[in-house]
């Protein structure tokens, strides 16, 4: 869901992608659209997505989706009048997790997907982590980060709980 400021003071506007939460197993980008019209009122872009769900595929897709995100907001900046030097990503738990993952990754083409507009950069410029998960390496008795991972450090190697820690990244 995209929130545009209906009438900005400038050509081009910052931007936010907003995660929601939900440990990956639920949740609805709905959850910040208070968040994203409050701020469309002050000049800010705001775009609330969905992600995949480990039902439907295991990490590293739903930060994929997340990068899709913001190379969307890039690839349209012209159109939206998103200025592509300002864009930041903020979520709420699960999607603190998420937006910490794709600021933290830096684009990483390896977290990128497929989901399209691969030639922008999925690069943000500010963070905000509403309490998000910054370390999985311990949380192998979590079930819902198990689902996530697609299975245990011992199933899945620890390198994968490692590679999904956005501080491993930092």
């Amino acid at each position: 869901d995209l929130y545009l400021p209906s009438e900005p003071a400038v050509a081009h506007v910052p931007a936010v992608v907003y995660v929601h939460g939900g440990w990956q197993c639920d949740g609805d980008r709905a959850q910040f659209s208070r968040h994203a019209i409050a701020m469309a009122q002050r000049d800010v872009a705001g775009l609330c997505i969905s992600y995949r769900f480990p039902s439907s595929a295991h990490y590293p897709a739903a930060v994929e989706d997340a990068n899709c995100a913001v190379r969307f907001l890039r690839a349209f900046a012209e159109d939206l009048g998103v200025d592509t030097a300002r864009i930041g990503i903020a979520g709420g738990s699960a999607g603190g997790y998420l937006a910490a993952m794709v600021a933290a990754t830096g684009g990483a083409s390896r977290l990128g997907g497929r989901g399209g507009h691969g030639d922008y950069s999925s690069n943000v410029q500010a963070l905000v982590g509403f309490n998000p998960v910054l370390d999985v390496r311990g949380m192998a008795d979590y079930p819902a980060v198990v689902d996530f991972l697609g299975g245990t450090p011992h199933e899945v190697g620890q390198e994968v709980y490692e590679d999904a820690s956005p501080i491993c990244h930092v």
